[in-house]
């Protein structure tokens, strides 16, 4: 069952919470329980018996001040029932829980109660709870109820175990690159005392011997294995990683390490007195995953090219260095040893998996669909393959068959918020706005700080034509991630189609600013140009662009020339009314007529004659343009021939991104279908 979170800030509670905790500290005394009430907001996934912990917020210092379980739900409240507490300023910090190592990548800054806690970092939380309450209720600051077990303090010893290649037959287990669950086995009862400890694990393989310092974790759990012969083997197992590359050691000092534990020949063995200890602990460090370089992923390469010499039919050293190949950029020659690996062992699923991923980069998307199907036909509860396959069969257009997938991946991992987000998108594609924000709701009920489900909510309300929810979403989105491009851009399109032309033009600065420091240059060129035109265009315009007109009739360009004078470089900023713009939807089957951009939402209904209300609505008057390029056609720079329906590009312009639209035919459904004298009377407004 999930670890749910819920926070507490005095400034909101006053001194109810301390009267709280001095309550149950009574109670605990008194060998009594301790039930209160808290609100769960609009978290609708509590489930009754879930465990709990309680964070303070706000002022400092922020941390964990009790832990208990949900004994009662109604109406956006729980009841639950502490096991322990510490006093309010005596918290378990979320800062100093950060540093641990056994936290690296967990998320602690949560928006609001009920969010759920990642359950692989669960058990390191309890321990470390654990102490700290033995700790504080040793100082009077901490109690716990009977039901409550202490520890033993944790990560107070390190061990060491030896791996020899050739007679365990291989490398032992994790991937480079990645945090992982690690273990190793052992038939030394003097492991049944190592739990919260460190393992330090070296492997020697070929001849001579190479000694490598492979991995780093700490113990979580303990399992005994009695085989058929009534041997007792000893599984340790927790979180840590792989040191990226694996470390020769070959001095002198490892020498006297080597001869301290035996030659590795005694087994698991506490190094709590090695003065080579402090060696391993800060090599550890040096070489965890997230102070990983290409140099330090070529040295891996390494590694696993050296014990390819050895055992050229060693498939996981194939895969492994498929995946270092990878992370270096070097696809084809990942793609090459993921090969080697199904070839060698054909039921290989995660291989398939990786090679799917490595053609997808590639842009092979019928290869990586054909990999990912083998991966699921394999292993048929492998989420992440289902969730693979699915994001590009929404790249190649299949958006059902996407959201298929995406509903079989969430159905095996329901905590997946990236797959809600992506089957929100495929549910926004097509047009299926409700069902989309309601995967968005449901990805930030798992992580409130994903930015992306913030800024995809924030298109689908844009396709709900909701420009407040719409913009506050965008918001919402910038102020997870202030780096955002897009999400600047969109928000500044939006602040323009509601007239609030200052701010919109400092978000499309903003935007511009972005994508020119991530040398996205058409993106940049796009937005200033937009810009150009935004602050160009007279403000009686865009007033008169938010206005409707009232009239009704077939359209006729001739009889629409009224009083209005289109002033130079003057620009309506809208995407046109949406029944107009799903019927060009229709007509150009979902492509700008002239780039054949097929991104629905920058796409934008262009009037060839200016837009006067609904008589102007009319297909024939009507192209659907990305959203840059009806810019330049409004403003006279594109215009279009027509005699023979060919894109013209203003001289000033051929140099640039858009000269290579010059001479482009248009669609044959628009061919037959514009009015050539609306085109007439655009061209001849073009001075050039």
């Amino acid at each position: 069952m999930a670890t749910r979170i819920f926070l507490s800030n005095k400034d909101d509670w006053g001194n109810d919470i301390e009267s709280a905790i001095n309550e149950a500290k009574e109670a605990f005394a008194a060998l009594e329980s301790y039930v209160g009430s808290w609100t769960c907001g609009n978290v609708k996934s509590i489930q009754l018996g879930e465990r709990a912990y309680f964070k303070r917020v706000g002022s400092e210092p922020r941390g964990f001040f009790a832990r208990g379980r949900i004994v009662a739900l109604e109406d956006g409240w729980i009841d639950f029932e502490w096991d322990s507490v510490v006093d309010y300023g005596k918290p378990l910090e979320i800062n100093w829980l950060k540093n641990q190592p056994e936290f690296s990548g967990a998320f602690f800054d949560f928006r609001g109660s009920g969010s759920s806690f990642k359950e692989e970092y669960v058990e390191f939380l309890d321990k470390y709870w654990e102490a700290h309450v033995l700790r504080m209720s040793r100082l009077g600051h901490g109690a716990s109820s009977g039901e409550f077990r202490f520890p033993k303090p944790i990560g107070t010893s390190f061990w060491i175990q030896y791996h020899n290649y050739e007679q365990m037959g291989g490398l032992p287990g994790g991937l480079p690159g990645y945090e992982n669950e690690l273990g190793i086995s052992t038939n030394k009862k003097s492991v049944l005392n190592a739990e919260g400890d460190t393992v330090f694990l070296i492997v020697g393989i070929g001849e001579p011997r190479r000694y490598y310092f492979w991995s780093r974790f700490v113990v979580e759990g303990i399992e005994q294995v009695v085989d058929e012969e009534g041997k007792i083997t000893y599984n340790a197992f927790g979180n840590g990683w792989l040191l990226n590359p694996p470390q020769l050691l070959n001095s002198e000092k490892f020498s006297e390490f080597q001869r301290f534990c035996g030659n590795f020949g005694l087994g698991f063995t506490k190094i709590d007195n090695s003065s080579y200890l402090e060696i391993l602990k800060h090599l550890s460090k040096t070489y965890e995953p997230q102070s990983s370089n290409n140099r330090s992923r070529i040295g891996t390469e390494k590694f696993y090219t050296y014990v390819l010499s050895i055992n050229p039919r060693d498939t996981y050293a194939y895969y492994c260095r498929g995946l270092i190949r990878d992370q270096l950029e070097n696809t084809q020659a990942a793609i090459e040893d993921y090969s080697e690996a199904i070839r060698i062992e054909s039921d290989f699923a995660d291989a398939y998996n990786h090679r799917g991923l490595a053609h997808f980069s590639l842009g092979n998307l019928d290869k990586a669909i054909e990999d990912f199907s083998q991966a699921m036909s394999l292993a048929p509860d492998f989420a992440d393959a289902y969730h693979n396959r699915g994001f590009i069969r929404s790249i190649q257009g299949d958006k059902q068959g996407a959201i298929e997938d995406y509903n079989q991946a969430i159905q095996l991992n329901p905590d997946d918020a990236e797959a809600y987000v992506n089957r929100g998108i495929a549910h926004s594609d097509l047009e299926n706005y409700q069902e989309a924000i309601q995967d968005y709701n449901q990805a930030l009920n798992i992580n409130p700080n994903d930015a992306a489900a913030y800024y995809n909510r924030g298109i689908a309300h844009k396709g709900l034509e909701d420009k407040q929810s719409e913009i506050e979403n965008y918001t919402k989105a910038l102020e997870i991630d202030p780096e955002f491009a897009d999400a600047y851009h969109d928000r500044g399109i939006a602040r323009s189609e509601i007239g609030d032309i200052q701010e919109a033009v400092e978000d499309l600065q903003k935007a511009a600013a972005l994508y020119h420091q991530n040398e996205m240059t058409d993106d940049y060129q796009n937005v200033m140009e937009f810009i150009q035109a935004l602050v160009a265009a007279p403000e009686e315009e865009l007033t008169a662009a938010q206005e409707l007109a009232d009239t009704d009739g077939t359209f006729n360009p001739v009889n629409i020339q009224d009083a209005r004078k289109r002033v130079e470089r003057s620009i309506v900023l809208r995407r046109g009314q949406s029944e107009f713009r799903r019927s060009l939807l229709d007509v150009y089957k979902g492509r700008c007529a002239i780039s054949d951009c097929d991104a629905k939402q920058a796409l934008s209904a262009a009037h060839i004659i200016p837009y006067r209300g609904d008589n102007t609505n009319h297909l024939s008057n009507g192209l659907l343009l990305r959203a840059d390029i009806h810019i330049l056609f409004d403003l006279h720079l594109i215009a279009v021939d027509p005699e023979t329906m060919e894109v013209l590009v203003a001289p000033s312009l051929r140099s640039t991104y858009y000269g290579k639209f010059d001479r482009r035919k248009l669609p044959e459904a628009a061919a037959a279908l514009l009015s050539r004298e609306a085109l007439h009377m655009h061209r001849n407004q073009c001075e050039w």
